[in-house]
């Protein structure tokens, strides 16, 4: 292998490892709204130009609500029609948090205010609410993109026990450093400096 072609893999290795920022394509806080009942929904709208980005949120519950146990309640994730994320969490109703789909590799984690034990993996009914924190990759379209929240119960039993809410809603997408533009354009011009010298 000569110098040359070491020194390309070199600068590809290093655009590769090179770190990048977020940066925010959408943001709300739909806090102000308090609690919705269950069944319900709440969606929201915004543009973008497509690609892969992460969409992170907040669930509130409050009083309530229950992860899997004799009054399930199940929270669905939509994103332009598609549902990618459902689970069921115990922000004070009791249960076991239970994540039931997720193709898409997000993460939750609950809360559980008032729990005696491990407030994450809390089973325990409170009645004092809690909030389960959700991170999820999407893929947006190009223009108007749609997220829908909801909640559904198996036993539903009104907005003073399965009261539910959304917090703060972020979509970013990863923006590579200046570095790493610069690390490739190296590269470019080496992989051109190469195929000009080999034609001389």
């Amino acid at each position: 292998m000569t110098i040359m072609n070491k020194a390309v893999i070199g600068l590809a290795i290093a655009a590769a490892a090179a770190t990048s920022q977020a940066a925010t394509i959408y943001s709300a806080d739909f806090s102000g709204l308090g609690a919705m009942e269950s069944p319900g929904s709440l969606t929201t709208t915004f543009s973008a130009g497509g690609g892969s980005a992460t969409l992170a949120f907040e669930i509130a519950g409050y009083a309530s609500l229950d992860a899997v146990n004799c009054c399930t309640d199940t929270f669905h994730l939509v994103v332009n029609g598609t549902e990618i994320f459902t689970g069921s969490f115990n922000m004070g109703g009791g249960g076991t948090n239970t994540i039931f789909f997720n193709p898409n590799g997000g993460t939750a984690v609950t809360t559980t205010f008032g729990a005696s034990g491990d407030p994450h993996n809390s089973t325990e009914v409170t009645w004092a609410g809690g909030i389960t924190d959700i991170s999820v990759g999407i893929d947006l379209l190009a223009g108007t993109n749609t997220l829908t929240f909801a909640y559904e119960s198996n036993f539903p039993q009104g907005i003073w026990d399965e009261g539910w809410g959304v917090n703060g809603v972020n979509v970013t997408a990863a923006v590579p450093e200046p570095e790493t533009y610069a690390l490739m354009l190296a590269g470019l011009g080496v992989i051109g400096w190469l195929g000009r010298r080999r034609r001389v």
